[in-house]
C-alpha cells in the first residue's frame, strides 16, 4: 500500500508531504520504451490538502513507487468554488537533457558504449551516474555532434548500439536486449484476461529502394581523355616541331578543368624545364635520360574554370654529362720572335646543345569528380518487398568508412525499412500487473495467434481504481511479422471455412466478405461459430461510481451482456441470463432485441438485406407497436404503423 501513495517535494527540497485528494480516475503512469516515462493526474484543493496543494509547482518532485518524477506541466483551473491542478511529471532520468556536451567528435572512430556514455554525461553536475548491463560490441561512428545528454543517449546509445534505456532515479541503466527482457511464464488469453486485441499497420515510413554512398575519394578530380596537341600551343621564337635548344624559350596552352598532366620526351641531350598554371603552382623537372622515356609534370587541385599553362625551357641540366662543356688540349706550331718554329698547346672547350622536346599530345586535362564519381563505392538496393509494396524510394545514406561495394550493399540493406510499422495493442483485465521488462505469451484462438510478445509501451491507472492496463507490444520486425503472418493464415483459413458453409446461410444477411473483414480487424468482439455462423458479443454500459474526497463522479463502463448469432437462416439473441430468442419470428422481424449489441449501421444493413417470403413482414418497436414497409413507385421505402382492429363479433 505504501508504494501506491504519492508524495510531493518542493523544488528546494525543504518540504515533503503526502499528496491527497487526487482524482485517481485521471491518474495514469505512461511508459514508452527509451522514449518517455511520466505521470499525469488531477488534484483537487480541499481543506485537508492546502499545504501539499501549494507545493505543486514546476520543478517540484512527485515520488511514486520509490521513483522521482519532476513536474514539467502544472495547469491550475477554477470551476465555481473548486480549484484543481492538472499535473504532468516526467521521470527524473529524463532531466539529463539539462546537461549539455559542448564538445564534439568530428573524426570517424570506433567507440565502446562506455566511451559514449562518458562523453555524453561525464562530469555532469546534476548527480547522474550510469551502469551498462550486457555486452555491446564497439561501433564505427563518423562523428558525434555537440548535444544534450538525453539526445546523445537516444540517438547513439539506443539507436546505434541498440541499448534499452531505463533508470533507477538518477542512476541511468543501459541494458542489452537479452538482459532487459525476461520471460515470466504468463499468458494473455483472449476472453480470459483480455477483452480487446488490435493490430495496426502503418506503411508511412516503408521504403523499398535505397542508394548508398561510401567513402569520398581523396582526389576530388580525375584525368579525362581530353588531350592538348602540339598544334594547340602558342610558341615563342626558336621552336621547331615542338623542339627548342634556346634557353628561356616558352610555349603555352589554355584548358578548362581542375588540373593538367604535361608530357615531355626524355633524351640524352635533355635539359631542364619549368611549368606553371596562371603564373603560380610551379613545377620543375629534367628531360635528361640515357634510356629515353617520358617526363610527366602534374598540377592539380585547381578551381574548375579556364586556365593557362606556361612552359619554359630553363637550359642545361648540370647532371647531364652529354651537354657539359668538355676541355680539350690542342697542339699547334707558332713562329717566335727569333723566327724559329715552336710547338704550343691550348685549351679548347666543346659542348652539345641541351634541348627540350615536347610530347605529342602535350597534355591531358583533369575534370572535377561529380555525382557518383566522387565516391569510392556507390550501390543501389531494391528490396524484394517491392513486389508487394511497389518501388518506394528512400533518402540516400552514406558511410565515410566503407570503400568495398559488398560491404556498402549490406550497409544499405540495414538502413532500409522495407516492412510496415506494426503495433499490437491489448486491454488487459487480469489481476497480475505487467512489468515493462516482461515477455508474455499471447494466445488468441479465433485469430490463430500464439506468440511471445515484448512490451514497448504501457499505460497503468492507479491501483485504487482497479481499472485495466493498456499495453502495446514489440514492433520489432521479427516479432511483429510473425504475428502478422499468423493473422494472414488465420484469415485465409476463416475464408475457407466461410466458403464451405455458405450454402447453409441465406444470401440476404451481411456478406461473409464483410464478416471476414470484421474479424480481420481484430477488434475482439466478433467470432465465427462453425454451427451457428457469425457470433458477436453483446455489450452494454453500466454506470460506475468513482469517489474521492472532493467529489463523486459517474461514468459508464462496458460489460458483456449475452451474444448475437447470425447464420443458418436465422438471427438469434442470447441475453445475459442465457435466455435465447429469435429475432426473426412468424410475425416479422424484431430487431429491438439487438439493441445495444449491434451498431445502427449494421441493423440498417441487415434490414435492407432481409427478404422474407411471407405475405407480410412487420418491424416491432420496443413499445410493442408494429410497422410494415411501404414502397412507392420510385422505390422509396417508408414505414407505416399497423393498426390492428378486432373483427365484428369479437370480444
Amino acid at each position: 500500500m505504501k508504494d501506491e501513495i504519492l508524495l510531493v517535494r518542493d523544488k528546494t527540497d525543504t518540504y515533503e508531504e503526502i499528496l491527497i485528494d487526487i482524482d485517481y480516475g485521471s491518474f495514469s503512469y505512461d511508459y514508452e520504451k527509451n522514449t518517455s516515462r511520466q505521470l499525469s493526474f488531477t488534484v483537487y484543493e480541499t481543506a485537508y490538502n492546502n499545504f501539499s496543494f501549494s507545493l505543486l509547482t514546476g520543478d517540484a518532485t512527485i515520488i511514486y513507487e520509490g521513483q522521482e518524477f519532476v513536474i514539467k506541466q502544472c495547469v491550475p483551473r477554477v470551476v465555481g468554488k473548486m480549484q484543481t491542478k492538472e499535473i504532468t511529471a516526467v521521470h527524473v532520468s529524463f532531466t539529463i537533457r539539462d546537461h549539455y556536451q559542448y564538445n564534439s567528435k568530428e573524426s570517424p572512430a570506433e567507440y565502446s558504449l562506455d566511451d559514449l556514455m562518458e562523453f555524453a554525461i561525464g562530469g555532469n553536475e546534476l548527480g547522474f551516474s550510469y551502469e551498462i548491463i550486457g555486452n555491446f560490441p564497439k561501433q564505427k561512428i563518423d562523428s558525434i555532434s555537440a548535444n544534450d545528454g538525453l539526445n546523445i543517449i537516444n540517438d547513439i546509445a539506443c539507436g546505434t548500439f541498440g541499448a534499452v534505456f531505463y533508470a533507477d532515479n538518477k542512476k541511468l541503466l543501459l541494458y542489452s536486449e537479452d538482459e532487459w527482457y525476461r520471460e515470466v511464464q504468463r499468458t494473455f488469453r483472449y476472453l480470459y484476461n483480455t477483452n480487446e486485441v488490435s493490430v495496426s499497420e502503418d506503411i508511412t515510413n516503408l521504403k523499398t529502394y535505397i542508394k548508398a554512398y561510401g567513402k569520398e575519394k581523396e582526389n576530388k578530380d580525375y584525368k579525362t581523355e581530353q588531350s592538348i596537341s602540339q598544334s594547340s600551343l602558342s610558341y615563342s621564337d626558336k621552336w621547331s616541331n615542338g623542339v627548342t635548344s634556346t634557353k628561356d624559350s616558352t610555349a603555352s596552352f589554355e584548358f578548362t578543368g581542375t588540373g593538367v598532366d604535361v608530357y615531355f620526351k626524355k633524351t640524352k641531350l635533355g635539359g631542364k624545364v619549368h611549368i606553371d598554371v596562371d603564373g603560380s603552382n610551379g613545377k620543375n623537372g629534367t628531360t635528361y635520360s640515357e634510356s629515353g622515356g617520358t617526363l610527366v609534370l602534374t598540377i592539380r587541385g585547381l578551381e574548375n574554370k579556364k586556365h593557362k599553362c606556361n612552359i619554359k625551357f630553363t637550359g642545361t641540366d648540370t647532371k647531364n654529362p652529354n651537354t657539359k662543356k668538355i676541355k680539350h688540349q690542342e697542339t699547334y706550331s707558332k713562329v717566335n720572335k727569333q723566327g724559329k718554329i715552336v710547338r704550343k698547346t691550348k685549351n679548347v672547350y666543346t659542348q652539345e646543345a641541351a634541348t627540350l622536346e615536347l610530347n605529342n599530345p602535350v597534355a591531358n586535362v583533369y575534370q572535377q569528380n561529380e555525382g557518383d564519381n566522387r565516391y569510392e563505392a556507390v550501390v543501389t538496393y531494391l528490396s524484394p518487398a517491392y513486389k508487394e509494396w511497389g518501388k518506394k524510394q528512400a533518402a540516400p545514406v552514406s558511410n565515410d568508412t566503407i570503400t568495398d561495394r559488398n560491404e556498402l550493399l549490406e550497409f544499405a540493406k540495414s538502413q532500409l525499412r522495407d516492412y510496415p510499422d506494426l503495433s499490437l495493442n491489448i486491454i488487459y483485465t487480469g489481476t497480475e500487473l505487467v512489468d515493462v521488462r516482461d515477455v508474455w505469451l499471447l494466445i488468441h484462438e479465433p485469430l490463430g495467434i500464439s506468440s511471445d510478445v515484448k512490451l514497448v509501451s504501457l499505460r497503468s491507472p492507479h491501483p485504487y481504481t482497479r481499472q485495466p492496463q493498456s499495453l502495446t507490444f514489440s514492433n520489432a520486425q521479427k516479432d511483429m511479422l510473425k504475428i502478422q503472418n499468423q493473422l494472414k493464415k488465420s484469415i485465409t483459413d476463416l475464408n475457407k471455412q466461410l466458403s464451405g458453409v455458405s450454402n447453409t446461410l441465406t444470401r440476404n444477411f451481411p456478406s461473409f466478405q464483410e464478416a471476414s473483414k470484421a474479424i480481420a480487424a481484430v477488434n475482439g468482439k466478433v467470432e465465427f461459430d462453425n454451427e451457428r455462423g457469425i457470433k458477436t458479443t453483446r455489450i452494454k454500459n453500466v454506470p460506475v461510481q468513482r469517489m474521492s474526497i472532493a467529489n463523486v463522479e459517474l461514468s459508464d463502463a462496458p460489460v458483456e451482456s449475452g451474444v448475437v448469432y447470425m447464420g443458418n437462416g436465422a438471427i438469434s439473441v442470447v441475453d445475459e441470463e442465457g435466455n435465447e430468442s429469435d429475432v426473426i419470428t412468424p410475425d416479422g422481424v424484431d430487431l429491438s432485441k439487438c439493441f445495444g449489441s449491434l451498431p445502427d449501421e449494421t441493423i440498417d444493413d441487415i434490414t435492407e438485406r432481409i427478404d422474407l417470403s411471407a405475405d407480410y413482414m412487420y418491424l416491432t418497436s420496443p413499445n410493442g407497436k408494429k410497422f410494415s414497409f411501404n414502397v412507392d413507385d420510385n422505390g422509396n421505402l417508408s414505414l407505416v404503423e399497423v393498426i390492428e382492429e378486432m373483427e365484428e363479433g369479437g370480444e
